[in-house]
């Protein structure tokens, strides 16, 4: 269908993987920067045995950054994917 409409519309080859690409990093750095910005959300849904609870909040939100800017850079990408 995206074939389709890509062709309709005179649209670039890859434009599609593009905007997935680049909502994917946008998902994944907005929610990572959230990650410092509102902590206390985060810190509400951590399970009572998991230890340093703030910690872990910032670990993942750093990762989640790293992650969506490794989805941009097409050596990272496969890496960025794990």
């Amino acid at each position: 269908m995206l074939l389709k409409l890509s062709k309709a519309l005179n649209l670039p080859h890859g434009l599609w993987k593009k905007i997935a690409l680049f909502g994917l990093a946008a998902f994944f750095i907005n929610f990572g920067v959230d990650h410092f910005i509102n902590p206390d959300f985060y810190l509400l849904i951590m399970p009572p045995a998991f230890p340093m609870h703030l910690e872990a909040v910032y670990i993942s939100g750093f990762f989640e950054v790293l992650g969506g800017i490794g989805v941009l850079i097409p050596r990272l990408r496969k890496i960025a994917g794990w």
